[in-house]
């Protein structure tokens, strides 16, 4: 999508006119209420002799925020898009302090996942977004113009990859994808294929992806910024399709773990965007890859793996295998890059959904001042998370009887407590954040401002809570 600035009102342009709830009548008058009450993402598209125009509600004045505008120019894109409309223009006005969010919007609004339809059935791109407003030529402005523009981009990279069916999206895949990202930004790209991996000791990774003539991969990306910076790790998770393995899921709606990769690839899109912004903080992001499926060399309940740390875990349930993969990739962000803290990202347990929806990634750390900064971003930008417990009476549940650690409790009582709890055995004293986005990875219904399928949730969240890490 191109973004332009302008001074004037375009003639013959399509316009979009955020209204507040208490002015739908005058700034319309003539309209029922029912037709169009200025209610958040509530539309009215009027064709006149001139230009169309689409009124976009924000609802109560006083409660607008970053995330409405956000919302707003968003709905405003996909409504215009499907009527078949491709420009427009968008007086900024009050609107200016969040222009970045609201940019990133439009063009996260402007995708959908449609290349396998036919030409004609596609969504017809929305080719320019015109800003109307004085003073849009001051550096301020361009420079939250071009950030909202790399934050969309990054998150519709996340999401047509995510999107990608478990047939074209494989472990392999991902690392070419990852590779084309480095040689893009100058990154560090190094990729352990099944050689490497039994080389190192991954033995967990190893196991998950045992079944599959996909093999595994651990993918490696490293920003360097300045050796005396603060370093970040961050660990994902992208089972690019998940079976269960050997403790098969049921049939209906498996479908959906083709997005069981999505923690995984949303550390591409973060990535992306600390290297385009240049941010001030060392950065390594880590994908552990594999595909779950059950086969002849699919590891089995009651295996006992050996995990890169040394530590043994019992397989209780092969479905458990994103925290399988994950210990493995954390323990080795520990020992190879010693970060000042390690995050992962990963679709890794329904039981978080169960407590928070689908609405809100789940957060899970040892510092709280960094879940509180998380949270107050996510209220920000839309990424919106919760903080959720570890600790040792979680931890408890899984200690294993013949090894250090059980993949899976018992107890189906905190189970997202019980996996967090698992992950932060394999850091050590490194500071850690777990986020678990398993009700937030994808969209079963399309909002108004979102298409069905991948969101590329925790993106945002996690360069923006990079932005400013000291």
């Amino acid at each position: 999508m191109n973004i332009v600035c302008s001074s004037k009102k375009i003639a013959n342009l399509t316009q979009i006119i955020f209204v507040y709830k208490t002015d739908a009548a005058e700034v319309v008058p003539g309209i029922h209420l029912k037709e169009f009450d200025a209610s958040a993402n509530h539309t009215l598209l009027l064709h006149e002799k001139t230009a169309a125009k689409l009124y976009v509600g924000l609802g109560s004045e006083a409660s607008v925020t970053e995330l409405t505008v956000r919302n707003a120019l968003g709905t405003a894109v996909r409504k215009l898009q499907s009527v078949g409309i491709s420009e427009a223009q968008w007086e900024v006005g009050a609107y200016k302090p969040f222009l970045t969010g609201a940019i990133d919007a439009a063009i996260v609004a402007s995708y959908e996942f449609d290349c396998y339809k036919p030409e004609t059935s596609r969504r017809i791109p929305f080719a320019q977004l015109t800003l109307l407003g004085k003073d849009l030529e001051t550096e301020d402005v361009q420079t939250a113009v071009a950030q909202g523009m790399i934050y969309g981009d990054a998150v519709n990279l996340v999401r047509r990859i995510g999107n990608e069916p478990g047939n074209v999206c494989t472990p392999e895949y991902i690392a070419e994808q990852a590779q084309a990202l480095a040689a893009m930004h100058d990154l560090n790209c190094e990729i352990f294929k099944k050689k490497e991996l039994k080389e190192k000791g991954f033995e967990a990774i190893l196991a998950v992806g045992g079944g599959s003539v996909n093999a595994p991969r651990l993918i490696t990306l490293q920003y360097e910024y300045d050796e005396k910076a603060p370093t970040v790790a961050i660990v994902g998770k992208a089972i690019t399709f998940d079976s269960g393995g050997i403790s098969i899921k049921p049939a209906a709606t498996m479908e959906e773990m083709k997005w069981d990769k999505m923690g995984g690839v949303g550390v591409l899109g973060i990535m992306d965007i600390v290297a385009r912004l240049k941010l001030p903080v060392n950065v390594v992001g880590i994908i552990c890859s594999a595909e779950n499926m059950p086969g002849g060399e699919s590891y089995r309940p009651g295996d006992i793996i050996k995990t890169y740390s040394g530590k043994t875990v019992e397989v209780i349930n092969t479905d458990a295998e994103g925290r399988m993969v994950l210990c493995d990739g954390l323990a080795y962000a520990v020992d190879k890059f010693a970060p000042d803290c390690v995050m992962d990202m990963a679709t890794l347990t329904g039981a978080c959904c169960v407590a928070l929806g689908l609405r809100r990634t789940g957060v899970f750390s040892t510092d709280s001042k960094a879940s509180h900064k998380l949270h107050t971003i996510g209220e920000r930008t839309g990424d919106r998370c919760w903080s959720l417990p570890m600790g040792e009476e979680y931890l408890d549940a899984m200690k294993g009887h013949y090894t250090d650690l059980i993949n899976s409790a018992s107890s189906r009582y905190g189970s997202a407590s019980f996996a967090a709890s698992f992950l932060n055995e394999f850091v050590g004293q490194t500071p850690h954040i777990h986020l678990d986005i398993a009700g937030t990875g994808w969209l079963l219904d399309t909002e108004p401002y979102l298409a069905k399928g991948a969101t590329g949730a925790g993106v945002r969240l996690v360069a923006e809570f990079l932005k400013d890490y000291h």
